[in-house]
């Protein structure tokens, strides 16, 4: 008779382990299924700020290439006219003089085009990266989202 006790209560014990193993196994089932999903979300968000800092890119490069072109373009510009005025120079002192001019404006117009330049630079990386940062961010939010719990 003490074994049918002893069997009831094990049974019941093994019913109520059995149980729990497998609530568990729905619940770690559901939330693997959960962030399989979010993970595919962050992929697809991700996939979709590259593209959107990549395009940014692109145009700023088109922008910074056409800056550069210009500055090149008034730079040659800038030596046919010198040529031009030194060899209508009738004195020596008057070409060292043209040539002091085309190397002073050519300086100027450098320096003054690198402060254009790196801004440009500047705003082509900081519009590349926005999407990425903020998609990064929003990625780390929902990924740390089940670890504060």
């Amino acid at each position: 008779m003490p074994q049918k006790t002893t069997a009831k209560p094990a049974a019941k014990v093994f019913e109520q382990d059995a149980e729990k193993i497998i609530t568990a196994g729905k619940e770690s089932f559901e939330n693997s299924a959960k962030f399989g999903a979010e993970a595919v979300e962050i992929g697809k968000d991700m996939f979709e700020a590259w593209t959107e800092s990549a395009t940014a890119l692109g145009k700023g490069a088109e922008q910074f290439g056409g800056a550069w072109f210009a500055l090149m373009q008034r730079g040659m510009e800038r030596q046919v006219d010198a040529a031009k005025a030194i060899a209508g120079c009738k004195t020596l002192k008057d070409v060292l003089d043209q040539q002091n001019d085309f190397i002073r404006l050519s300086y100027e117009d450098a320096v003054g085009e690198a402060g254009k330049l790196t801004e440009i630079a500047t705003d082509i990386a900081q519009k590349a990266a926005a999407p990425l940062t903020e998609q990064a961010n929003a990625a780390f939010e929902k990924i740390s989202k089940p670890l504060a719990v």
